[in-house]
């Protein structure tokens, strides 16, 4: 397998997971942060959060997409389907 790949992917695995714990971390001072702004403007708060939400879920999705993916010089995954096998001329 590919050395340069996988020591890639580590260096990938370890930004998102250090992203992931940074996000977490802010999320829970940011309701600490904003608790008299959402008294006040609490759909302003709303929005804000789900910001945040839809960016822990992109590192998630980050994160799923590179463990799944397959190393080099292995065969695809099998829940990937190669569309070219019945293109037959």
């Amino acid at each position: 397998y590919d050395m340069d790949n996988c020591a890639d992917n580590k260096l990938i695995m370890d930004g998102l997971l250090s992203a992931q714990l940074s996000m977490s971390s802010f999320r829970t001072r940011f309701q600490t942060w904003m608790f008299g702004q959402s008294i006040e403007q609490p759909y302003q708060v709303q929005v804000w959060d789900n910001r945040l939400e839809a960016i822990q879920r992109l590192l998630r999705y980050g994160e799923r997409t590179l463990k799944n993916r397959p190393l080099a010089g292995r065969e695809t995954a099998t829940n990937e389907v190669n569309i070219t096998e019945s293109l037959d001329p």
